[in-house]
């Protein structure tokens, strides 16, 4: 069904298990080759897979059209680009990454084919596992716990993992932010201006991101942390971010591993078939074995990720620049602007990797300069009449020091 189409269909293709999938399925189902799309980096060895690992295209059986969309440092300048069709704040870059991935397509296809959707499905991202692995300590007592991690000497070292460890059992809000790395309780409440603080905390008590259902309780922990992840992360970021930069360039991103059907069956799997010991998504992984290669059905889960710590350590773009300087952080109120300036340093002189939570800023920072203040950046390149119909749907609450 969602190879139905009036004009010709690609595929984005990376090196991993969920697009090879779609790509072998659609060739099988059709019996032809489809054009794909893979994405690479020009100076960031540790994100370019495809100098290590050979896509499907290459493998016996599978021969097909593949471009390569090659992403360098200097791309970073069309991120207030991807901000303005994306019409949010994001912490990573992910999404300038798909805006040049559809920008490449758009030239001989408008309908693609994408493997998102199949970790939210089958519970394949590395939080699943880490759930798994420490839930039996998280029946421990806090303060026991803490003596286990030595006091601040192993949160020095592995902070990502020490805030899984601290986190309360109850799989919630709370655990499922510290699972996915944007849970930081030591450098927030520093970051943030205390009104946005207060906002932001008077608003998830008001009206909770998600509300679990009254069968909630009798749900294994797996089921529960499957739906938060759906109300949240894959709506509000995945699907959402994948239809804006697609669409951005006219390109219909299509998402069979979301099929209503298919998340229909698979919500009606148990936990132990979708992750069976440590092997994540093994219920896709056996009937796959029919049509992909050994290798690839055997090699680890490697999210999209885009370079962003590395861009912020280097020569910062006009707009970034003017972004994370201490005016434009006064000016706009949602930072306390000494601390950014702290964290900045910290992360270019290579004290310590602060690029997500920059991210966050300069995306934050970027949307109130588009849609608030309409003060468009040169390389967004936006339509005035949209930015004004944005500002005046802002909510008052996001707008700082009296702006309106």
């Amino acid at each position: 069904m969602h190879l139905r189409s009036d004009v010709p269909v690609g595929a984005w293709l990376s090196t991993g298990l969920d697009s090879s999938s779609v790509v072998a399925l659609m060739q099988q189902v059709s019996g032809r080759s489809f054009k794909t799309y893979s994405l690479g980096f020009s100076d960031s060895p540790n994100f370019d897979e495809l100098h290590r690992k050979p896509t499907l295209n290459t493998f016996a059986g599978y021969r097909m059209p593949n471009q390569r969309v090659i992403c360098g440092k200097d791309h970073f300048d069309l991120y207030p680009k991807t901000l303005y069709h994306l019409e949010d704040p994001t912490t990573s870059g992910v999404h300038l990454l798909q805006m040049m991935l559809a920008a490449a397509t758009s030239h001989d296809h408008k309908v693609v084919l994408t493997g998102e959707g199949a970790d939210e499905v089958f519970g394949g991202y590395s939080w699943y596992l880490l759930a798994k692995l420490t839930r039996p300590f998280s029946i421990l007592p806090l303060l026991l716990r803490r003596l286990l991690l030595l006091g601040p000497l192993i949160p020095r070292a592995h902070p990502w993992a020490s805030q899984i460890f601290l986190a309360p059992r109850e799989i919630g809000l709370d655990r499922y932010a510290r699972l996915i790395g944007v849970y930081n309780g030591a450098v927030r409440p520093s970051l943030l201006s205390p009104e946005l603080l207060d906002a932001a905390n008077a608003d998830i008590e008001r009206e909770p991101p998600y509300r679990l259902p009254e069968s909630a309780g009798d749900w294994p922990p797996f089921s529960r942390l499957q739906f938060i992840e759906t109300k949240t992360r894959m709506v509000d970021l995945i699907v959402h971010g994948l239809d804006r930069t697609s669409m951005a360039h006219s390109v219909e991103a299509r998402v069979p591993f979301l099929d209503h059907e298919l998340v229909e069956l698979c919500a009606r799997i148990p936990p132990s078939l979708k992750m069976k010991g440590l092997q994540e998504k093994f219920i896709l992984r056996r009937p796959i074995t029919k049509v992909l290669p050994r290798e690839i059905l055997q090699r680890k889960k490697r999210g999209l990720a885009a370079p962003t710590s590395a861009w912020l350590a280097g020569r910062l773009p006009p707009f970034a620049e003017a972004m994370l300087s201490a005016d434009s952080l006064r000016e706009k109120g949602y930072f306390n602007a000494s601390r950014v300036t702290e964290l900045l340093q910290q992360h270019r002189c290579g004290a310590a990797n602060r690029g997500r939570l920059l991210m966050g800023v300069l995306g934050v920072q970027l949307w109130d300069e588009v849609f608030v203040r309409q003060r468009v950046p040169a390389e967004a390149t936006v339509r005035p009449p949209i930015a004004a119909k944005r500002a005046r749907e802002c909510p008052a609450h996001m707008i700082p020091n009296g702006h309106a």
